[in-house]
């Protein structure tokens, strides 16, 4: 299962090296699945906050930085 993870991961970052405008679809499609999984109920014992900054960090990035 995790040498799966590991390729898609390979896949997707070859594809947006290799057409630059896919990258914007990957960064957004990676952030929209961080905020979702934060709606599953899920006990992250010390690093309850540093899941909200995470979540405040990717909020930004998806509405304030421009790539490419």
């Amino acid at each position: 299962m995790v040498l799966a993870i590991i390729a898609i991961g390979l896949l997707t970052n070859l594809i947006a090296w290799r057409w630059r405008k896919f990258a914007n679809v990957i960064i957004y499609e990676e952030a929209l699945y961080s905020i979702a999984m934060t709606f599953v109920p899920y006990d992250y014992g010390d690093f309850d906050t540093l899941v909200i900054l995470q979540n405040y960090i990717i909020v930004y990035i998806m509405t304030a930085v421009k790539t490419g």
